[in-house]
């Protein structure tokens, strides 16, 4: 074998390259799905069935001097705009891949909303009775974005071990660790505080459901994030992949504005 051949990186086979366009539509469907996310419900609608609701919040910022509201779909299509700016200039595969999975964290932010269903979890059963909202007594994580996270997950996991076996790039390794650290390290100082709080004055109640939302949030965005680096991580995928990340945040900038 010679240099060149030593020095040229092994070329996936037909099934790691089968994976490797699957990873890549798990992550378009997931920020496609966002749009399913309609207006934000009204106090009854969202108290009448506050498992499983898909709406998206409207987000502003503001500017620090001045007070200027800052729309977020501005923030949307400048995000965009630098995608397709890297999707067309010579620019590193993990350059595109670390700002299509920032992409997705605008997508995907304003859509994993649970505040009505924490807020039944909150309430003590008997007030919750009175004030005739169902009684949860679990947590529901599930929206339609999760089902083609959860997919990229067992693709991303299959493609681990299917030779040849991928390097992770740094934007997937800083992503999972930050999901990691925020979502599960969340989770376990939420259980240990209602541990230590116990029941006290409700606080089991008022804590928990709290924590495991934020968690959920969390653990979503993250694996996004290192599922959109992994699909990134070649020249060619990392171009599609800024390309159709574009175009998903150019779609929820209009969907933001008609959500506002």
């Amino acid at each position: 074998m010679s240099a060149a051949e030593a020095a040229e990186p092994a070329r996936p086979g037909a099934l790691a390259g089968l994976l490797d366009v699957l990873l890549v539509l798990c992550v378009v469907a997931a920020g496609g799905l966002t749009f399913l996310a309609g207006r934000p419900p009204d106090d009854a609608a969202a108290m009448a069935q506050p498992a499983g609701l898909f709406y998206r919040l409207p987000v502003v910022g503001m500017l620090q001097h001045g007070g200027r509201l800052v729309p977020f779909a501005a923030l949307l299509l400048a995000a965009a705009v630098a995608l397709l700016l890297q999707a067309a200039l010579p620019v590193g595969a993990e350059a595109r891949g670390g700002t299509a999975a920032f992409g997705f964290l605008l997508l995907l932010g304003p859509v994993l909303s649970y505040a009505p269903q924490v807020a039944v979890l909150a309430t003590l059963p008997e007030d919750a009775k009175a004030l005739g909202m169902p009684v949860l007594d679990r947590f529901y994580p599930l929206l339609p974005v999760t089902w083609p996270l959860l997919a990229g997950l067992t693709v991303a996991a299959i493609r681990c071990v299917v030779p040849p076996r991928p390097a992770w790039p740094a934007p997937a390794k800083a992503f999972a660790f930050v999901t990691i650290l925020l979502g599960a390290g969340g989770a376990w100082l939420n259980w240990r505080l209602v541990q230590a709080r116990g029941n006290a004055l409700g606080l089991a109640y008022l804590q928990w459901p709290m924590g495991i939302a934020a968690a959920w949030q969390v653990g979503q965005i993250g694996l996004a994030g290192v599922l959109v680096a992994l699909a990134a991580r070649e020249e060619k995928p990392s171009r599609v992949v800024a390309a159709l990340t574009a175009a998903l945040l150019i779609g929820a900038a209009v969907a933001t504005r008609g959500a506002a």
